[in-house]
């Protein structure tokens, strides 16, 4: 199991620019960097191409309605491209909640067979 702890992403509508020829938004580079940061303070070993869990628990930083649903698009994709999961199609498994978290907390398990439930 890896813990991993994050700064709130950007919901999926603030990750992408441009019209057209889509490019990451400036809000999205910044939280890139910010993430990596904390991800490189933390102890993690990666999975390989297996089946996964996530459970995922949000904080919320202000009283505005935000879309839970929309938030971990940036936070998958970053596992991917820091070596983490092989690719977020594994994620077979996925539990979202808000809590009493600053930023996002993440904990992930390998499933023992792709069809098996926590």
């Amino acid at each position: 199991m890896i813990v991993i702890s994050l700064p709130l992403p950007p919901s999926v509508n603030a990750l992408y620019a441009g019209k057209g020829r889509r490019y990451k938004s400036k809000r999205y580079e910044s939280w890139i960097i910010e993430a990596r940061n904390a991800l490189r303070m933390q102890k993690w070993t990666p999975y390989g191409e297996v089946p996964l869990s996530i459970h995922y628990r949000f904080g919320r930083p202000d009283k505005r309605v935000r879309d839970l649903l929309n938030l971990p698009k940036g936070i998958d994709d970053l596992l991917t491209s820091e070596g983490i999961i092989a690719d977020d199609s594994w994620i077979h498994h996925a539990i979202l909640e808000w809590a009493n978290v600053q930023g996002a907390h993440i904990r992930i398990n390998a499933l023992q067979e792709a069809g098996s439930s926590l």
